[in-house]
């Protein structure tokens, strides 16, 4: 019963037979026993909620448009926005970041270091599979070495291995006032 309600649903809405999303003076819901009634929302508001207690759902164009829900990373059905993690920032001496955890897919890390004059630093990257990945315990999947000076920047080819944790080691930190970051983007 619930398909047929989903179907004719559709359909009305195909047709423009149902007002739905910005530029409509009311909100369509879904009823699943057809006892639920709404009130009309100001013209062009966008919600997603429960029309009551009745598990009846809102639904506007911009729902059957996106077909997203990027808190939950369910239903994605278009590359959206670039996102980003930052894996370690501020980097001036030669040490192992915190354990990140980065979302499934293909990512791009980008390495930095600035500082004056001639400077270097060499940005290793880990996978692992418990958040105490060390350089031992990982699996070494990119090692950026940087050196310029003032500022240098390089990244790894695309990674499409997913793994739990990711780590940085830097190592050969040299040069005056030499920082360094590390940021994944996905």
């Amino acid at each position: 019963m619930k398909r047929l309600y989903w179907i004719l649903l559709a359909g009305l809405v195909l047709f423009g037979l149902v007002p739905i999303g910005p530029g409509s003076a009311s909100a369509t819901c879904i009823l699943y026993d057809g006892s639920d009634t709404l009130a009309d929302e100001p013209t062009g508001a966008i919600v997603q909620e429960t029309c009551t207690t009745t598990r009846a759902t809102r639904v506007t164009q911009a729902d059957l448009f996106s077909g997203e829900d990027q808190t939950n990373n369910l239903l994605m059905t278009s590359g959206g926005a670039v996102r980003s993690t930052t894996m370690a920032s501020a980097v001036t001496t030669n040490t192992t970041s915190a354990a990140v955890a980065l979302p499934t897919g293909s990512k791009s890390i980008y390495g930095s270091v600035t500082g004056t004059g001639a400077i270097t630093q060499t940005q290793a990257i880990y996978g692992g599979i418990t958040s105490g990945v060390t350089s031992t315990t990982g699996i070494l999947l990119c090692t950026l070495t940087l050196v310029g000076t003032t500022a240098v920047y390089d990244a790894c080819p695309v990674l499409t291995a997913n793994f739990l944790f990711y780590i940085v080691v830097t190592t050969a930190t040299t040069g005056t006032g030499a920082t360094g970051a590390i940021t994944a983007m996905y």
